[in-house]
């Protein structure tokens, strides 16, 4: 065989088997996942009157389950829930991470849907400004 395509042989070989040491390291790190859909409360914003709320979900279903709000689907009562839409409406969730799940180089928050205009605050640091999402 020639020498100069053992080594090329060579040098793919290595570059392949050090590629599938990388993902089975990366599979071997371990995965945590905290799933932020419970503990979640809503308020008007500037409002101290704070409610439950069910995450995923929107604001109109909270107030709805609440008894501030009629079924907008009876009658005429759409027109009369149309102040919703018009105000500013905060959500808020605790939680906590590890000592370990700190430790890690990156962690990720992911949303799977955010309202059309939000602002989303961590350790009151604002770390995301959406608009229309």
């Amino acid at each position: 065989m020639n020498r100069s395509l053992h080594r090329a042989l060579y040098s793919c070989a290595l570059v392949l088997l050090t590629l599938m040491m990388t993902q089975t390291a990366a599979l071997a790190l371990p995965s945590d996942t905290l799933t932020l859909s419970r503990g979640w409360t809503f308020s008007e914003h500037g409002s101290s009157e704070v409610h439950p709320a069910t995450v995923p979900g929107v604001v109109q279903q909270d107030l709805i389950r609440l008894g501030k709000l009629p079924d907008p689907y009876y009658r005429l009562a759409e027109d009369s829930i149309q102040w919703v839409g018009e105000r500013d409406w905060d959500y808020a969730c605790t939680f906590a991470l590890t000592a370990e799940q700190l430790q890690r180089p990156s962690i990720h928050l992911l949303f799977e849907g955010l309202d059309t205009y939000a602002s989303v605050y961590l350790n009151g640091q604002k770390i995301l400004e959406a608009e229309n999402m």
